[in-house]
């Protein structure tokens, strides 16, 4: 009877192991939010998303404007409980070609007001490369998205005009971050035959204990 119970036992142990991992499993926490503000001389509407990452944040950015494109020329934020000086920058080659702050210029001239951090994305020109859509890290001890809760955003757009291409003029867009992480997907229940299955053995080894005793 010995290899019957070792079977049982580990049946039971290897669901019991999928249940708990199949409750463990989390997503991420994200809070998105929209730079829909215009203070320049065209709009360059852009989808923002900060993602909680293995020490700080993810940033992406996508320009979502129904009427233009644009180049990213540099984003700014402002963030609570740190400092410029407490954070690093991780990015793909190219995407961060500078980083101050406090600051109102980084980068394509003055954004209007003074943010915590600027981030310069690219470079100037018409041969630096085309940033509608990119993504960096921002990395501190502890970060985590709640730093940024009701923080104003920014985003300065050159090569601004209808798609594919773009255009001459600039832009200005702002934007504040929501109050709370967006809500999470609710978790997916064990389907009744699962809870059946570990009903069934986990009854199956307490009958055996108590006939071995």
């Amino acid at each position: 009877m010995l290899p019957v119970k070792m079977h049982l036992s580990s049946a039971l142990a290897g669901a019991t192991f999928a249940l708990f991992a199949s409750t463990a499993l989390t997503e991420a926490a994200t809070l998105s939010f929209t730079l829909d503000d215009q203070q320049g001389s065209a709009s360059s509407i852009a989808d923002v998303v900060l993602t909680d990452i293995s020490g700080g944040v993810n940033f992406s950015f996508v320009v979502n404007d129904p009427t233009n494109t644009a180049d990213a020329a540099a984003v700014y934020f402002d963030i609570s409980g740190y400092t410029f000086s407490d954070l690093s920058f991780s990015s793909a080659p190219g995407v961060i070609t500078g980083t101050d702050g406090p600051t109102s210029n980084i980068q394509a001239g003055n954004i209007g007001q003074t943010f915590d951090v600027g981030v310069a994305i690219g470079n100037t020109g018409s041969g630096s490369g085309f940033f509608d859509s990119f993504d960096f890290d921002v990395l501190a001890t502890d970060l985590d998205i709640s730093a940024f809760f009701d923080q104003t955003f920014a985003l300065r757009g050159q090569t601004v005009g209808p798609a594919p291409n773009g255009g001459q003029d600039s832009s200005k867009q702002f934007g504040v971050a929501g109050s709370g992480p967006d809500t999470p997907p609710a978790p997916v229940p064990l389907p009744a035959a699962g809870w059946l299955l570990l009903a069934g053995l986990g009854g199956l080894a307490a009958a055996r204990r108590k006939r071995a005793a």
